[in-house]
């Protein structure tokens, strides 16, 4: 491996810093509260050198300006929280005060004040403030979930990112969180999402998703808000291509407080079944923790900390057979999986311990926060703090449903993060904000039992006479297990603000190191695969696979990555009721370490496998805000804008470990397979068979960054409408966003023949990479003779030539009402397509998309991220006597999904019977009435296609006689209803308790079956298997799927949670 060159890296500095120089004008990034106005006397003149104090009557913090000759003054950079009470002084008029004024993420308050004419000092005037327009920047652009939401409405599992999902245009899958690997904000790749806490990053930049692998890495108790932005143009900002979450702790104040608190599900509290019909006989999830604040110093040193911890026994279910739901939504008939373990015992040194059915498995978490606050004076300010958390999951890891329990692995983890940062006022007009933070994580998972994989085809005859479909059963070793991957990442945030007369310049620099490494077990322990159950009685698998580690057993990848940032912006206030906003951001990101060089490569393909590439990027972004009328009761706000996402870290992983010096990529067919020995292996690891002897070198498995590689782009547009009524206490709106996103990362894979051998002409031309002659009678193929160079196995380039397109339109409301009610909601259309929805992490996952023919050039389709109608409501009633009902209610429509041909028919190596059981080749949809179609198959297909169990019916009627359409089927809307009743109990000496009773999934309550996720299984979307190949005409012979297109129910039933909060 070799260092990038410090000499390139010095002039991308040079010229981010330079580009930054060249436009000075920003504002501030919506971390924190801002507040400005003008003050006038009862004539309309501008009051100039009036005092104007802004206390926080919690910290007892405060600053004040002077009025300018415009008498405009300027607060920004103030903590959020609140309340605030401003003061107005000056000789000769009678003094103003506002009170009651709460500051929430990116709050930009305007207080424009009147002074009377007075001969001597009178009390102020105190006018609450809490009601002024404070998001006039980000309406329509981002969600602000506050601290009294997050307390109000359930969440599950306490995690407040839970809550992100109340957006309009966030999406998830099923039911979970909107920070997890299977989620995205405007229907962007997560990686295309930024998590920040504090105003610096915490998600993991490897996977680059989420925070880490527990429910949540930072306790509920400490986060008084978080702010999900899709739309938001401030240039502080940067890689969020998709959007960002941007999270506030909180902190201490003058007053000693702090809470008590546990809540626990139990087996008690839920249903005896989940929605598969599975037992659940023990079932328990206990939360409890505590947090305290106060002042160590009174208005000058604050303190807040907080602790929370999670213990989860759950039952889990692998390959259950039990009753005709699970032998229907898994395939496999109950004696098929009797006779695998009887095999497996007999033959493979399988423990007579239960492998199959329903087990317990437990987890725990961990987290601490503690935050420290010094008001050094009135002018700066410094705050330190610490975030940590550790995870333990057992039996966590599937490879495959259908696997037995040895071959499941657990995850654990642990992360710390440390941020300090100087808020400055440095004179009247000019504030500084640097912040500097180091992340730590650990992540790593370890296997029930190292061993290679195996895997089993299986095609059943179930219990209820019905033919199953090509299933594969797994024992043995697990894919993703060992793994350890490491993180250290170092964070310097800047930004500079001058606030001018009638605008305001920002400018500022951000900066991440990151130091990473990676032990990935992919393919390393090797893989054996039999056709069916009587070759694996016989030990007579029909292929063996392995990545044979040359250097050592456990390859582990290092790697450093760089990405920096200047930014620079102005606002301004053109009229009274127009601002506009432009500024600009230039980063680059440079991965700093290289793989080692590959001569082979280059001289067979012209390529080299050593890059270490840079990028640099300059964004644009420019936005304009309208408030017609008096009393800013409308609100018109067009934007548009450049973004990046951050890079791809892990697909250098993968470049580095498979440069061709690291593994011996081992695949051997027929009478070359060894034959297995897992009684053996189980002794030790070291009997598993590597590269044979006297083989000579191997073909390469080969991953390396293409020569034009550059991080993805966004450029988002948007325009946003907001109506303000009854002194604010309603607002209605409506917004339209459109992004188009280019220089999206796929591997292609190279050595793959540059045309077909010939296609199907019963297909639509479909091309196959093999010969005609090379396919067996049964269909089998060698994938070996697709590749040109056969010293190579796979070849992939990753490369930044795909895009993706997103449009949404929704509109929203709130209603304020009295005793802290509130209802809010939103209805989003939405669609996103792409051509690749590859977004991590394992190169070879990329060739999975499926494709109508070529895999090197993927054809559009919805995202798999895609979702076209969303609803939310949520919200709290009015308080009465310490009893408030609060819900949330989300409705969204299903996943998209493609109808598939489960063997590999193009020759491209990925389907069953191949490397890889995944499937990638769309299916043909045969038109039964089409001549010369066999009568069985002609009837079987009328069977499917009018099937009313078969949700992709009138899609396939619609598509006789071509190929399918990537991710055109679309699951049925999955919607979700949860509760809460809150009992406040009399407050006493100043303490007060409180008890929840949270219903989550409660739509079950009053009906057995409501609440369901109804998805069609992988096993139900494989339209056809390959039976046959006629060497005459040339073409495949299948088996129609008689599940296609059936959904099956999953997900739990309601469960009830309780809760007891003691606060003082």
């Amino acid at each position: 491996m070799r260092l990038f060159s410090v000499r390139r890296i010095v002039m991308m500095l040079l010229a981010v810093v330079m580009t930054g120089v060249s436009a000075n004008r920003a504002h501030s990034q919506g971390t924190e509260g801002f507040v400005s106005g003008q003050v006038r006397s009862a004539a309309g003149s501008p009051i100039v050198g009036a005092t104007v104090t802004v206390r926080n009557m919690s910290t007892g913090t405060q600053q004040s300006r002077q009025t300018d000759v415009r008498g405009r003054y300027v607060f920004a950079q103030l903590p959020i929280g609140g309340p605030y009470t401003l003061t107005i002084r000056q000789l000769g008029f009678r003094p103003a005060l506002r009170s009651g004024l709460m500051l929430n993420l990116g709050d930009r308050v305007i207080l424009d004040l009147a002074l009377d004419p007075s001969a001597t000092e009178l009390t102020a005037v105190d006018v609450r403030a809490d009601r002024e327009s404070k998001r006039v920047e980000r309406v329509g652009g981002s969600t602000v979930v506050t601290e009294r939401e997050i307390r109000q409405l359930p969440i599950q599992d306490r995690s407040f990112a839970d809550l992100a999902i109340l957006a309009p245009t966030t999406s998830r899958a099923g039911t979970g969180g909107i920070i997890t690997s299977s989620s995205s904000i405007a229907g962007g790749r997560v990686t295309g999402t930024d998590i920040r806490v504090d105003g610096v990053q915490a998600k993991n930049t490897i996977w680059g998703a989420g925070f880490g692998r527990g429910p949540y890495s930072i306790s509920v108790e400490a986060v008084r808000e978080f702010e999900v932005v899709t739309n938001v143009y401030d240039v502080t900002q940067g890689r969020q291509g998709a959007g960002a979450v941007n999270v506030a702790t909180r902190a201490g104040t003058n007053t000693t407080n702090g809470s008590l608190f546990v809540y626990n599900r139990n087996q008690a509290l839920t249903t005896n079944t989940n929605f598969l019909g599975q037992n659940v006989t023990s079932f328990d999830n206990l939360q409890f923790g505590g947090s305290v604040g106060g002042a160590i110093v009174k208005d000058k040193l604050h303190y807040f900390v907080a602790y929370d911890r999670q213990q989860v026994a759950e039952p889990f279910s692998t390959l259950q057979v039990e009753n005709n739901a699970d032998w229907t939504r898994l395939q496999v008939a109950p004696d098929s999986v009797t006779r695998f373990l009887d095999i497996l015992r007999r033959s493979y040194g399988l423990g007579s311990d239960r492998q199959t059915g329903t087990f317990d498995r437990a987890n725990t978490l961990n987290t601490v926060f503690g935050r420290l606050d010094y008001q050094i004076s009135d002018s700066h300010r410094a705050t330190l703090r610490t975030t940590y958390s550790d995870f333990l999951y057992s039996n966590s890891i599937p490879d495959r449903e259908l696997s037995v329990l040895e071959s499941r692995g657990n995850q654990k983890s642990r992360e710390v993060q440390t941020m300090g940062s100087v808020k400055s006022n440095l004179g009247s007009r000019l504030t500084n904000d640097v912040r500097l933070a180091y992340t730590n994580r650990i992540l790593e998972n370890e296997p029930n039992t190292r061993l290679p994989r195996g895997l089993v085809n299986v095609s059943s005859t179930l219990p209820s006479g019905a033919t199953g479909g090509n299933q594969i059963l797994q024992f043995g070793g697990q894919r993703t297990s060992p793994e350890l991957q490491t993180e250290e990442s170092y964070q310097l945030v800047d930004v500079l603000r001058f606030d001018g007369d009638r605008s305001a310049f920002t400018v500022g620099t951000d900066h991440s190191l990151n130091n990473l490494s990676m032990f990935v077990s992919i393919e390393t322990d090797g893989l054996f695969q039999f056709p069916n159950l009587a070759a694996l009685e016989a030990r007579r698998p029909s292929s063996y696979a392995r990545l044979v580690p040359l250097q050592n057993l456990e390859p582990r990848m290092r790697q450093w990555v760089y990405d920096g940032g200047v930014f620079a912006q102005g606002e301004f206030r053109v009229r009274d009721d127009l601002n506009v906003t432009a500024g600009l951001r230039a980063d680059v990101s440079a991965f700093l370490t290289g793989a080692n060089p590959n001569a082979a490569v280059e001289g067979a393909f012209g390529k080299r496998t050593d890059l270490s590439p840079a990028d640099f990027a300059i964004q644009p972004r420019a936005q304009m805000t309208w408030t017609p009328g008096s009393a800013g009761k409308n609100l018109v706000r067009v934007g548009s804008g450049y973004f990046t996402s951050q890079p791809h870290y892990m697909a250098h992983i993968n470049n580095l470990l498979n440069d061709g010096s690291q593994l011996a990529d081992v695949l051997l067919t027929g009478a070359a397979v060894p034959t297995p020995d897992f009684v053996s292996y189980r002794q030790s690891f070291s009997n598993v068979p590597g590269v044979p002897a006297g083989s000579g070198p191997r073909p390469s498995y080969i991953n390396f960054f293409g020569p034009d590689f550059k991080v993805p782009r966004t450029w988002k547009s948007d325009v946003a409408y907001q109506r303000r009524l009854f002194n604010g206490n309603l607002t209605l709106g409506a917004a339209a966003q459109y992004a188009h996103t280019s220089e999206l990362y796929r591997y292609v894979d190279l050595n793959l023949r540059p045309t077909a051998d010939f296609t199907l002409a019963n297909e639509g031309g479909r091309p196959v990479f093999v010969p005609a002659t090379s396919i067996t009678a049964a269909g089998g193929r060698n994938p070996v003779l697709a590749r040109p160079f056969s010293q190579f196995q796979r070849v992939l380039e990753l490369r930044s030539d795909a895009g993706q397109h997103q449009k949404a339109f929704f509109v929203d409301a709130a209603l304020r009402l009295p005793r802290n009610g509130s209802i809010s909601g939103s209805f989003t259309i939405n669609e996103t397509r792409d051509n690749s929805s590859f977004n991590c992490c394992i190169a070879i996952t990329s060739v999975f998309t499926p494709v109508p023919g070529d895999p090197r050039s993927p054809t559009w389709g919805a995202s798999a991220t895609d979702f076209r109608h969303k609803l939310v409501l949520y919200g709290a009633t009015p308080e009465i006597k310490g009893f408030q009902f609060s819900a949330r209610v989300i409705g969204q429509s299903g996943s998209p999904w493609s109808a598939t041909v489960a063997q590999d028919i193009n020759g491209d190596d990925v389907g069953a019977g191949s490397s890889f059981a995944n499937q990638n080749d769309l299916a043909f949809v045969f038109d039964p009435a089409a001549p010369g179609l066999r009568a069985g198959f002609a009837d079987s297909l009328r069977l499917v296609y009018a099937s009313p169990q078969n949700i992709a019916s009138s899609y396939l009627g619609s598509t006789l006689g071509q190929i399918a359409e990537r991710n055109a089927i679309r699951n049925p809307f999955v919607t979700q209803v949860d509760v809460r009743f809150t009992q406040k109990l009399p407050t006493i000496r100043g303490q007060r308790a409180e008890l929840t009773l949270d219903v989550f999934n409660a739509a079950a309550l009053l009906n057995h079956d409501w609440g369901a996720v109804r998805a069609v299984p992988g096993a139900n979307q494989t339209l056809l298997n390959v039976i046959a190949f006629d060497q005459a005409s040339r073409e495949y012979r299948y088996r129609v799927n008689p599940n296609f297109g059936r959904t099956i129910k999953s997900g739990n039933r309601y469960q009830m949670q309780l809760g007891v909060r003691y606060s003082f």
